[in-house]
């Protein structure tokens, strides 16, 4: 065997091995890179499976908001609150009073009051567009007086019956009620989010 032979056979094996080696690095490195995007795989799927049920209830609650915005009568509120009555009994005892004509000057007054002014009046406040969809916010333009028994009826509007498909979709804002000191009754105050398809 010659030096050229030799030479050429020892920079062949340097070269294989160098190879060899070379080929043994790149595959553990992809080895752990394939082993990492399982693992992330994994850990993603292992997040989605976690997460899936709050995204399809988020799903369907904003499919539900955009039926109920498509559906709703923009009416609803006035149509459903400004007709409510509030402390029937006292205005009922207060009616029989004025029908024997014995109604004093400051009973006629309260009877006046609970007829006319102790009404849910909403005034618009502000508007807000954002894409297809506008918020109103609405104010209760004067709190009213209620006893125990009207504040069901108040909430039953606001949160709408499951078979109510002309309620649009509401956000109450501010809801205060109040204990009045002089009497067995409750001063209401509330603010709310109307929501609307353009």
């Amino acid at each position: 065997m010659n030096l050229s032979t030799l030479f050429s056979y020892r920079h062949l094996t340097t070269i294989g091995c160098a190879i060899s080696g070379s080929l043994a690095i790149f595959s553990a490195i992809s080895f752990f890179y394939q082993a990492t995007i399982v693992y992330r795989n994994d850990r993603t799927l292992s997040s989605i499976e976690r997460d899936l049920p709050k995204l399809t209830a988020f799903s369907q609650a904003k499919h539900q908001a955009e039926t109920m915005a498509q559906k709703a009568d923009p009416k609803y509120l006035e149509k459903h609150l400004s007709s409510l009555q509030f402390l029937n009994l006292e205005r009922g005892s207060l009616e029989l009073l004025e029908k024997k004509n014995v109604l004093n000057e400051q009973a006629a007054k309260r009877l006046y009051f609970l007829r006319n002014d102790n009404t849910i009046h909403l005034q618009t406040h502000k508007k807000i567009t954002t894409g297809l969809c506008r918020e109103i916010k609405e104010i209760l333009s004067h709190p009213i007086e209620i006893d125990e028994k009207d504040l069901p009826s108040i909430l039953e509007e606001l949160e709408g019956k499951e078979t109510q498909l002309e309620k649009p979709p509401l956000r109450i804002y501010c809801f205060s009620l109040e204990k009045k000191e002089t009497s067995p009754h409750y001063t209401l105050y509330f603010e709310l989010w109307r929501k609307e398809l353009l």
